[in-house]
């Protein structure tokens, strides 16, 4: 639990940097210094996955506010939660490691189905559709008035 949460932020930092540019991190701290072994193989991935889902959500929720899509935000909301439900229970019966067995199983089904079908009742009630309010103001010249006095 000292290792929970971490009060060394700069070092994790300057690892995951060193992990990230040269593909290796010590042995000696791979190991020990994090509560699981830290592994460098994949880190660019996983930071190309993380920038392309931010340019990405930032897109399409201005897509969808500028073309006043509100339903399809909901529908997007419930499928997020089910893709993450799914993710969660194949990473609990795919790794070894995690054993909660069936009880917990059904725990997680039930609740996730609860929070699934409470999403889509709470958003099909009647919600204002959203707008997109945001004014572009034009440009004027700047010098126009230097233009002027010439």
């Amino acid at each position: 639990t000292a290792l929970y949460p971490s009060k060394q932020t700069s070092q994790n930092f300057s690892d995951g940097i060193q992990c990230l540019i040269t593909g290796t991190l010590d042995e000696a701290k791979a190991t020990s210094l994090y509560p699981e072994p830290a592994y460098c193989e994949y880190a660019w991935v996983v930071v190309l996955i993380h920038v392309f889902g931010i340019i990405t959500v930032g897109y399409a929720v201005e897509r969808i506010v500028e073309k006043g899509a509100t339903r399809l935000v909901h529908r997007a909301i419930s499928g997020g939660f089910i893709l993450a439900i799914i993710a969660m229970y194949a990473y609990e019966v795919i790794d070894p490691s995690v054993k909660y067995g069936p009880i917990s199983h059904a725990t997680n089904l039930c609740a996730a189905t609860i929070v699934v079908f409470g999403s889509e009742m709470y958003h099909s009630a009647a919600t204002a559709e959203a707008t997109f309010e945001t004014t572009y103001q034009t440009i004027t010249d700047l010098y126009d008035e230097d233009e002027d006095e010439e």
